[in-house]
């Protein structure tokens, strides 16, 4: 089962994933499923090109400018899942500002641009750096 999700893992299409964790026993393996599944919702949707790490940042600066500090252990806190370092969840943090997604003078904010890729009047593709992989596959523009 380990040589098969890392096979999935690294195709060139998040399809070999979702076949895998649809129909596969992982038996032994019990939290190779919860992370396979957490690795998939990291491909971007279609109808905004957000995954979820970009998605969680977007929504939760919606409300109201906050810090990164509290959105990193609110992160933390919902979704251990992802086992994820603070290091890369600033760097997805700091992609989104570069895409113009974000804006940070003092408190993190959503731009304009930002609330219409949340609202999927925008795609997030449009603006996002190039090239971006996810294991090994290669993000569409």
């Amino acid at each position: 089962m380990g040589r098969e999700a890392w096979r999935a893992y690294r195709a060139d299409s998040p399809e070999a994933l979702r076949t895998l964790v649809g129909q596969a026993d992982f038996g032994q393996l019990v939290h190779l499923k919860t992370a396979m599944f957490a690795h998939l919702s990291r491909f971007p949707a279609p109808a905004n090109g957000l995954g979820f790490i970009e998605k969680f940042w977007l929504k939760n600066l919606e409300p109201a400018p906050s810090a990164n500090v509290p959105l990193l252990t609110r992160f933390w806190n919902e979704n251990p899942q992802f086992g994820l370092g603070d290091l890369q969840l600033l760097r997805t943090l700091d992609e989104l500002k570069r895409a113009g997604l974000v804006h940070e003078n003092g408190p993190l904010s959503l731009t304009a641009r930002g609330q219409a890729v949340l609202e999927e009047r925008e795609t997030y593709r449009n603006f996002a750096p190039r090239p971006r992989w996810l294991g090994g596959v290669e993000l569409p523009d």
